[in-house]
């Protein structure tokens, strides 16, 4: 089974991964999925908006969806409409 290494830096909050795909095409699907696995993190609802509707809350906004996954949980976030913005 894969185990993230220890990160020590600032960004530890911030996601490992984004999934970016156009509306309809099974991310809702891949979101229960993921959010099933016990070392896998999404944020409570599917889509954040921090790069098309939220840039200016800042970093620090973003990482507050991420307070709640342990450190070696790997994070995510899946939101289909930052492909058409």
């Amino acid at each position: 089974m894969y185990e993230k290494p220890e990160k020590k830096c600032s960004n530890e909050m911030l996601p490992d991964f984004l999934v970016i795909g156009p509306p309809r095409t099974g991310t809702t699907w891949l979101h229960n999925l993921l959010s099933s696995h016990p070392n896998i993190f999404l944020p409570t609802g599917k889509q954040i908006h921090f790069f098309d509707k939220h840039f200016e809350k800042g970093q620090s906004w973003y990482k507050q969806h991420y307070r709640n996954a342990s450190s070696k949980s790997i994070k995510g976030e899946i939101n289909p409409d930052y492909i058409s913005s």
